[in-house]
């Protein structure tokens, strides 16, 4: 009795191989937008958010690497009170952040006057506006 054969199972790679320190910007870049996006998706509650939110920016400007030009480009937006627009990996699709973003960051400015500076600062440093 023999046994059956092993098969490997097919690997479908759709963009090919991605030097590693590219995938490592993307992943960096894509958790950043994910814990934005998770401040942004519901109410501001200053109790919960403030402390964090405050950590999330300074760890968000201190970087200048990578994605910071496009992250800077996110929160200029918002600043100006639009709802942030987030680029999906290589794919030219666009998915909302969260509408109620503006709202959300004028909300924290109000708690933490200090950031709305800050974070101007920053953007200005970054895209050069």
């Amino acid at each position: 009795m023999s046994p059956a054969p092993v098969r490997r199972v097919k690997s479908h790679r759709w963009h090919g191989a991605v030097p590693l320190g590219e995938w490592v910007e993307r992943k960096h870049s894509t958790r950043i937008h994910r814990v934005a996006w998770n401040f942004f998706k519901q109410p501001y509650w200053s109790d919960r958010d403030r402390e964090r939110f405050a950590a999330f920016l300074a760890a968000l400007t201190e970087g200048r690497r990578g994605q910071a030009r496009d992250l800077a480009r996110i929160f200029a937006g918002v600043l100006r009170g639009e709802a942030p627009m987030e680029q999906e990996g290589s794919f030219n699709r666009y998915h909302r952040v969260g509408s109620d973003a503006p709202r959300w960051l004028q909300m924290f400015f109000r708690d933490e006057p200090q950031w709305e500076v800050r974070l101007q600062a920053w953007i200005t440093a970054i895209l050069g506006e």
